[in-house]
């Protein structure tokens, strides 16, 4: 059985038809697939080009790639990773291996790929070794783990230098440029140094401005990385700082329209929801666009889904709607549970946030839950007896879910005594952090 497509040809087809001197096989990560998806990797966006059949349990699946735009692709065999395995296509015939039994990929008879993922074995292996190192320095400081740390950096930059020679003129020179981090000199005193030069130097080396990027998702990641995986220390304004000041770093740099345009999409829609002095700072960017470069509607359509986000005043008119309640006057803090008494998370948070914050005299509380059976919601909050409870069924649940921006619960806002929202957070550990933070938590 065989399909043809005119990206993709799919079939139970003989190893043949390609010189096997530009070979590379890797494992990926997870790689046990029940089926495959080719998509092709523009910016920010993972775009669909052609589905695939089921792969066989007992056969290997081979694949020819052909006249495509030159650019990284991925094929996605996980729908908790979209984009899946990524690799480069550079515009001619190329023919990809995928061997069921052994969890392994190949690709054949692309020059392209073989000096891309060798770079990517010895830069993945150095840039650890480095990270291991920082840390290892910042706690048992000494000479031997300071020249160790010294030669691996002189060998980390060395390789980039040796691949830019091997991939010059090719497509996977753009990318191994990309991958390149900042390393001080010498290694720092604490783990809070490295943040900070991160911060400060993390784009050192990124060509950010390089037109052919935006056929890959490279330098997307690499932004994404820096701004949500990077540590911030502190909740409320100082998160917002830190936010302002990293948006205002990578957009002092990132002049390339297309790509300025794209990321500033992207972060927007993020921060709309969760902290609207972020959101305002970046729609003031978005507006100074060229007039082709801004999506038509974007900023109107996001202003129809309101929900509330740090910055803003939490709004009660939904939810007196649910119930009546009453908010004690002269708190210092107010807190909003989001939450589902049949949600395992909820259902080991809220009695621990209960048993922490009851006797509290400076933070009043208001659980809301987003139910579908009422005996069994009374029976939940029945010990939760210093809290108030109002509860969302069917029609008014969705509701709620969409007014509220609720994606996971429990969901937490923290709101000043003015219900300004200090912080949002979602899960639990997230939340004892914040409670620490502002003091709610001895």
């Amino acid at each position: 059985m065989k399909k043809i497509f005119s990206a993709l040809l799919l079939g139970l087809l003989g190893w043949a038809g390609m010189l096997a001197q530009d070979t590379v096989s890797v494992k990926p990560e997870g790689f046990r697939p029940p089926w495959l998806l080719l998509r092709v990797l523009q910016g920010g966006k993972a775009l669909y080009l052609q589905a695939a059949d089921s792969i066989p349990q007992d056969k290997p699946v081979h694949f020819i790639l052909q006249n495509q735009p030159v650019g990284e692709y991925a094929l996605q065999f996980n729908m908790n990773e979209p984009r899946g395995f990524r690799f480069i296509y550079d515009g001619h015939s190329m023919e990809l291996h995928f061997d069921k039994k052994g969890h392994a990929v190949s690709i054949k008879g692309s020059k392209e790929n073989k000096i891309y993922f060798d770079f990517l074995r010895q830069y993945d292996s150095l840039r650890n070794r480095l990270k291991s190192l920082e840390k290892q320095f910042a706690r048992h400081p000494g000479p031997d783990s300071k020249k160790d740390y010294i030669e691996t950096r002189k060998k980390y930059y060395a390789l980039f230098d040796r691949f830019a020679r091997k991939a010059k003129g090719l497509f996977a020179a753009h990318l191994i440029a990309a991958h390149k981090d900042a390393f001080p000199p010498e290694p720092l005193g604490s783990l809070d140094d490295y943040v900070r030069y991160d911060e400060a130097h993390y784009f050192d080396y990124t060509p950010m401005n390089d037109s052919v990027l935006i056929h890959s998702n490279v330098l997307t990641d690499r932004i994404m990385r820096y701004v949500f995986r990077m540590p911030v220390k502190g909740y409320g304004k100082a998160k917002t700082d830190a936010y302002l000041r990293r948006m205002k770093n990578i957009f002092d740099r990132l002049q390339y329209p297309p790509m300025r345009a794209e990321i500033l999409r992207g972060f927007i829609g993020v921060f709309h929801k969760t902290d609207r002095d972020v959101e305002k700072y970046l729609i003031g960017l978005y507006k100074q666009l060229p007039e082709t470069r801004k999506e038509p509607g974007f900023l109107d359509n996001l202003q129809k889904i309101p929900v509330p986000a740090k910055g803003d005043i939490f709004p009660l008119t939904e939810l007196h709607r649910l119930g009546k309640f009453t908010l004690p006057a002269g708190k210092k803090y107010y807190l909003f549970i989001f939450y589902s008494s049949d949600c395992p998370h909820c259902q080991r948070a809220l009695p621990w946030a209960y048993k922490h914050l009851k006797d509290r005299k400076d933070i009043a509380v208001l659980a809301v839950g987003l139910e579908t059976e009422p005996e069994h919601w009374k029976q939940f909050i029945a010990p939760f007896t210093a809290w108030q409870h109002i509860a969302a069924y069917k029609d008014d649940y969705n509701r709620m879910v969409q007014k509220y921006g609720i994606e996971y619960t429990p969901t937490w806002f923290i709101t000043d005594r003015h219900l300004k929202i200090l912080e949002t957070v979602t899960g639990e550990q997230e939340f004892k952090k914040v409670l620490r933070y502002f003091g709610l938590l001895e």
